[in-house]
């Protein structure tokens, strides 16, 4: 408990650091005594599985994470939209709000950050209105056999 609320105090203090000192905020892991640095994690990845592809371009500025994910399935819907979210500890939590077959969507999402990789996390949804989002979020799971690898935006 104590481990915990330490690890949220120096969370608040880096992101009070303010603009100007974006370079230097890196979110603190609690599993592994490492730190990602969020710096690094800015950029573009892509996702291929089979003739499935799924792009993803993220910007982030402190603990908050903002971006594009584009899903382009092989003879299935598409969709495409942004994310908004934050960093905690080594994951990206957020809401992906997009379009597919004319409808506006909402969808929780969460990654899993992982040497320069992101891993997808999934597990059971739940609905409410137009959004879903996960009835169990401790008990996901992370597709580490299809990760997000880090490209080039070009």
């Amino acid at each position: 408990m104590k481990q915990g609320l330490f690890f949220l105090l120096i969370n608040i203090l880096l992101i009070s650091c303010g603009p100007g000192n974006e370079t230097q905020v890196k979110a603190v892991t609690t599993d592994t005594a490492q730190s990602v640095n969020t710096n690094e994690l800015s950029g573009c990845y892509l996702l291929i599985i089979g003739k499935d592809t799924a792009r993803l371009q993220l910007e982030i500025l402190a603990a908050s994470v903002k971006g594009r994910l584009s899903y382009k399935r092989y003879e299935k819907d598409s969709n495409d939209g942004i994310i908004e979210g934050s960093i905690t500890n080594e994951f990206i939590k957020g809401w992906y709000r997009f379009q597919s077959e004319g409808m506006f969507s909402v969808r929780e999402i969460r990654f899993k950050i992982t040497d320069n990789k992101l891993l997808e996390g999934y597990g059971d949804m739940g609905q409410h209105n137009d959004t879903a989002y996960f009835k169990y979020p401790t008990a996901l799971q992370y597709e580490e056999k299809h990760p997000y690898s880090k490209v080039s935006c070009n």
